[in-house]
């Protein structure tokens, strides 16, 4: 992608102004950096979101069935990763956590407020908050600046930027960054979930709303869905998804096939990309040559 280039050179750029803070101890910045030295410690003691750490994936997550989880619930879509609402066993969890930079935030209940109807003046409205286990991760109090500069070495932080970005070619970034310096699937399908769940979507069409294909869309659903298979994630189903293309897409699947390989291929080498350059980690050059 375009923009992969030009945030992998700003990102070098910080790289260099991270080492020469490092070595510069009179510096405040350089005891503010010290603890991201190492990416794979990305939370400090007293954090009320301690990023979890996952050695082997495959063995961690393999007592839980995802896909009984969606059945309990009713739905197509993994509802862990969507709402995050609704009862999970620890177990559950537990396999969440594995794959995840930030760890799963439970549920516990609901604050309820009663606030003037702006439409009635004597009439009033029932807002509700979800509250949660936690509170949220304290680099959500960060400006994008403090961010970027954490990204260089912090999957945590680059996930947050991820979550923040509004255009597509940056957040895809950001994730991917994410997942690199974590070498943890979970954020892909997160994305995946929450941006790319359906092939169609629905248009005003001579006062009608009538389904309109999104081809883009599934190819990098496809995309995400592969490159998470590939980094052992159970609940990848590229298989679905591929179905899904060549429903969408029609006439022009062939062409789309070819997109969604190129796409992953570009996403797993801007991956090991990062770990060569930051972690010196091997796990995606070793799938990439499998």
């Amino acid at each position: 992608m375009k923009r992969f280039a030009l945030h992998s050179i700003a990102v070098t750029v910080f790289s260099v102004a991270f080492v020469i803070l490092l070595y510069e101890p009179d510096s405040e910045e350089a005891s503010l950096a010290l603890p991201t030295a190492n990416p794979a410690t990305i939370a400090s003691p007293g954090q009320p979101e301690a990023a979890p750490t996952a050695p082997d994936i495959k063995d961690a997550v393999a007592p839980v069935d995802f896909e009984a989880i969606k059945q309990r619930f009713g739905v197509s879509y993994d509802p862990m990763l969507v709402m995050a609402l609704g009862e999970f066993t620890d177990e559950e969890i537990d396999a969440y956590n594995e794959l995840h930079v930030l760890p799963f935030n439970r549920a516990v209940g609901k604050d309820c407020e009663e606030l003037p109807d702006p439409q009635f003046s004597d009439g009033f409205v029932k807002t509700c908050k979800t509250v949660r286990e936690r509170p949220p991760h304290p680099y959500n109090e960060l400006p994008d600046a403090d961010l970027h500069f954490l990204a260089v070495h912090d999957a945590v932080a680059a996930l947050l930027l991820g979550r923040r970005a509004t255009d597509e070619e940056e957040r895809l970034y950001w994730y991917l960054r994410a997942v690199a310096l974590a070498e943890k699937s979970g954020p892909l399908l997160a994305l995946a979930e929450r941006r790319y769940g359906s092939g169609y979507r629905l248009q005003a069409l001579d006062g009608k709303m009538v389904p309109v294909a999104q081809t883009d869309a599934m190819i990098k659903r496809l995309a995400l869905e592969t490159v998470a298979g590939k980094l052992g994630d159970p609940r990848a189903n590229p298989r679905r998804w591929r179905r899904s293309l060549l429903e969408t897409a029609g006439d022009g699947s062939a062409a789309a096939l070819d997109r969604a390989h190129a796409l992953t291929t570009e996403f797993l080498d801007h991956m090991a990309q990062i770990q060569r350059q930051v972690t010196g980690s091997v796990q995606v050059q070793e799938i990439i040559d499998a």
